[in-house]
């Protein structure tokens, strides 16, 4: 009681009354109290202009702007050099994406009524194992099984795509026998495949694409062996009234041809909401001496639509981005990067927080890589051991395939940190620009330079 009697007594500080009066103040008018502005009366409202400049609006961010900002990223570390962009330029480039995913999630909505669709979002991706079992890749890669590797036997671009052009013909006449198809032909009630709607051909891929594509995917981790890791050279596309017809001609597909893999885009779709089933079939054709991976898509007709619908869009973005990069010489490869981006998923959050760990435990995955014997790529029990490492052994099997590991059995350094990569290689190309040393055996004295002043456990490496 005396202590409260002197308490009383006691003068209080200036801020008690001041936060008495703010009390008396709605908590919304408090926020939006600017520093050295006095608050407003209870009575008294602040003005509606004044109320607007003070909190600005926050620019909505959708999956239009996300993407966006995917490509430009991925843009940057491949190519090492950014563009401004301008509010109109970039308003331009996300009103062409915000029309085509709008249409798959209209396609979406009505794609989920039907029937089948729970089940077949559901269903795992396969892989065949020990060159018999075809199981789900999570459950294989649990069991400690090895996946049989999936490439192309000839490493050869020309001799790949003479192939893919016999190959593509002779499945063609499987599904559906007559003279050659027209490419984007639709052929209703393709024999081997009852369940379906029609059957069309996209054509074999043209040597321009699948240099790009082998370039721009796999030539990081495999080099000069890039072409093998094409499955698409030849292909054919199937599209179903319903995920359940679509499940049943998978089934159909199991039963007629060998089948080394499933991949199902329907649980995991694109940044653009594409939905799709990737099979590929391993043919064995007599005169040719070794067997050829075909793709076959299959598709819901809600998707098949949708996809059809948003070309325009895509084609049109894709052009007003090419028309930035108009003066630089990889502005068509620009253009491909950007399908890339596309037609991937994000990161999912497991991903990115195994890279924390790693830059947390080792400083960076450079300093991981090197750790881990600094080889070119890194198996799936390497890969396993870090993750016991990292206390994150639960998500082995999800990060391992969604760094695009499913099909090569290994990864690069590009493949799991593309920036840390991406810096390295413009700091190399930045010292050389420096040094005024461009190419050929001149880097060595580059390298002399480096070194000056010290002295390398290894002579041959800094």
């Amino acid at each position: 009681a005396t202590l409260r009697e002197a308490k009383a007594k006691s003068p209080r500080p200036r801020h008690n009354a001041q936060r008495k009066k703010e009390e008396h103040v709605p908590i919304w008018q408090r926020s939006q109290t600017q520093k050295g502005e006095r608050d407003p009366s209870p009575g008294q409202q602040r003005p509606a202009a004044a109320t607007a400049a003070a909190t600005p609006p926050t620019p909505a961010v959708d999956a239009a702007t996300v993407a966006l900002g995917a490509i430009f990223a991925a843009i940057e570390m491949r190519f090492g050099s950014s563009h401004s962009i301008s509010p109109a330029e970039l308003k331009n480039l996300e009103d062409p994406l915000r029309e085509a995913i709008a249409v798959y999630r209209e396609a979406l909505s009505t794609c989920e009524e039907t029937d089948g669709y729970a089940a077949l979002a559901a269903m795992p991706s396969q892989r065949l194992f020990g060159g018999i079992h075809l199981l789900a890749e999570d459950e294989g890669f649990l069991r400690g099984l090895e996946p049989d590797l999936l490439r192309q036997k000839d490493g050869e671009l020309g001799q790949l795509l003479a192939t893919a052009g016999v190959v593509q013909r002779v499945v063609e006449d499987i599904v559906v026998p007559g003279p050659a198809w027209s490419v984007g032909a639709h052929h209703n009630n393709p024999v081997t495949m009852p369940a379906a709607l029609y059957a069309y051909s996209p054509g074999t891929k043209t040597r321009e694409e699948a240099e790009i594509k082998a370039n721009i995917r796999f030539c990081a981790a495999f080099g000069s062996a890039r072409f093998q890791y094409l499955m698409d050279l030849a292909r054919l596309g199937f599209v179903f009234p319903s995920c359940e017809m679509l499940m049943k001609g998978l089934e159909r597909i199991k039963d007629n041809f060998k089948v080394v893999n499933i991949c199902n885009r329907y649980g995991a779709a694109d940044r653009l909401g594409a939905r799709w089933v990737e099979v590929l079939v391993e043919m064995t054709i007599e005169g040719i001496p070794n067997p050829f991976i075909v793709e076959f898509r299959l598709e819901e007709a809600h998707f098949n639509w949708a996809r059809e619908s948003a070309a325009p869009h895509l084609h049109r973005f894709l052009e007003l981005l090419e028309e930035l990069f108009v003066d630089t010489p990889s502005r068509t490869l620009r253009r491909h990067v950007a399908r890339t981006v596309l037609s991937d998923r994000p990161d999912s959050h497991a991903l990115r927080a195994l890279r924390c760990r790693l830059a947390s435990r080792y400083g960076s995955s450079v300093s991981f890589w090197r750790a881990f014997g600094n080889h070119a790529l890194l198996s799936f029990e390497q890969f396993r051991e870090v993750c016991v490492l990292l206390q994150c052994s639960e998500r082995t099997v999800e990060c391992w395939l969604e760094l695009g590991a499913g099909r090569t059995n290994s990864i690069s350094l590009f493949q799991l940190d593309p920036e840390a990569v991406s810096r390295l290689v413009k700091l190399r190309a930045r010292l050389i620009r420096l040094s005024g040393l461009a190419k050929g055996d001149k880097e060595a004295s580059l390298y002399d330079k480096i070194l000056r002043g010290l002295n390398p456990h290894v002579p041959d490496r800094l």
